[in-house]
């Protein structure tokens, strides 16, 4: 992202009140423990590494988070 980095877009996203209940997955190639750690505490309800994930899994993780179940696609 060339003007914010991810976390400061999550933690404006999160301050604003009409985003603030958006649930937030973060994909990114942060693989550090810390990032991880920061991301949850600005809100993320979630945290996958771009380069350990399949797109499978990332659609997965949004069905659980939007309360669907597999379509069977």
């Amino acid at each position: 992202m060339p003007h914010k980095n991810g976390f400061e877009t999550l933690e404006e996203l999160k301050r604003d009140k009409n985003f603030a209940s958006i649930p937030v997955i973060v994909l990114t190639n942060l693989g550090q423990e810390a990032d991880e750690k920061k991301c949850r505490e600005l809100g993320a309800v979630g945290y996958l590494i771009k380069a350990n994930t399949p797109i499978s899994q990332v659609v997965e993780e949004v069905k659980l988070l939007l309360g669907k179940k597999d379509s069977g696609r």
